[in-house]
């Protein structure tokens, strides 16, 4: 599910930006601009939301395929409550879900697993990821980074004497790994583990006490999230993204185990929501945060480092392909107007 704010909604419906003509409108305005005015130049950007947009893509397991996997249970032995982890609480809510187009929706209680955030108040927008702390593999492949909200106890080799471990607090959890029991110092990823939960830090604690977020004794409405639900407590940042390539000239990396599963080594919320873009006819610019190529798994890798030029000009021309509009995919979903019976 995703949702925005009224910042994003505002801008959306004043630039017609839910419709076919209105991105076939925005298509024709920027593709024209390189032609009539001097130097020539393209500017890169058919649209612009305020700095106060946001946006959130939230994943919600059903409460049956929660019970399934273990994950939540009648731990109070009382069958008119609805299941839960008492020590990790999960946001639940109830709400009507179809799984196909043309299925009929049913009711039923979802639980909150993993959130994807964006907000606008950096240019490229500053994008964020959260996951419960009991999904497994939620440190798999890129480990976990939180330098703010919560810190984890790591062992380690005394820099003073390698024959002695130390322990300290770190604000990153890496992957689990195993050796391949080979001559070499090479380790293989040890995939689907739970990680450690880490303590939250003064600083997350103060915020969360000033706002009363997660400060209840218990859920106020077991099936409509609150600001004060306990459950808030459960959720850990996978990481941040800011800016394409790290100073030393890596590609940034971010990607939840649910929303990303499969793909996370290689997932960059900048690199493919860049991407996102209207052709002529209004449709998708581009391709959808696809490389073509198979990873291990067999399931397509997603782009990741820097846009391409030639994703949206024509090769050493300033002749519009695709006119971006600016990281916001939800364009996919802009409808055509009825036609009149």
């Amino acid at each position: 599910m995703v949702y925005r704010n009224d910042a994003f909604v505002r801008y959306t419906t004043a630039n017609e930006m839910y419709s076919g003509p209105g991105l076939r409108a925005l298509f024709n305005r920027i593709s024209g601009e390189a032609a009539n005015s001097a130097p020539y130049r393209p500017n890169g950007q058919g649209a612009s939301y305020p700095s106060d947009a946001v946006m959130f893509k939230v994943d919600w397991i059903p409460e049956k395929t929660m019970v399934s996997f273990g994950y939540v249970s009648d731990h109070d032995n009382d069958p008119s409550t609805i299941p839960q982890d008492p020590k990790h609480p999960y946001i639940k809510i109830r709400m009507k879900v179809s799984t196909a187009p043309n299925k009929p929706k049913t009711e039923g209680i979802y639980y909150m697993a993993a959130v994807t955030g964006a907000s606008k108040a950096l240019p490229n927008w500053h994008w964020y990821a959260f996951e419960h702390v009991n999904n497994v593999g939620r440190c798999d492949f890129t480990g976990c980074n939180d330098s703010y909200g919560f810190s984890t106890s790591v062992t380690m080799a005394s820099p003073l004497d390698p024959k002695k471990t130390i322990t300290v607090q770190s604000n990153f959890i890496r992957p689990l790994v195993e050796s391949d029991q080979l001559a070499d110092s090479s380790d293989l990823f040890k995939l689907g583990q739970h990680y450690p939960s880490g303590q939250m830090n003064a600083g997350l604690e103060a915020i969360f006490k000033a706002t009363g977020i997660g400060s209840g004794g218990a859920a106020v409405d077991p099936q409509m999230p609150k600001t004060t639900d306990p459950a808030w407590q459960s959720y850990r940042l996978k990481g941040t993204q800011t800016q394409f390539y790290t100073n030393d000239g890596y590609p940034t990396i971010v990607g939840a185990s649910i929303t990303e599963g499969g793909f996370v080594n290689t997932a960059s919320c900048l690199s493919c929501r860049v991407q996102a873009s209207i052709n002529s006819g209004g449709g998708p610019g581009t391709s959808i945060g696809s490389t073509g190529r198979l990873n291990n798994f067999g399931i397509g890798e997603s782009v990741n480092g820097h846009p391409y030029t030639g994703d949206f000009y024509t090769r050493g021309t300033t002749n519009q392909l695709a006119v971006r509009v600016d990281f916001v995919w939800g364009i996919l979903f802009a409808k055509e107007p009825k036609k009149a019976q």
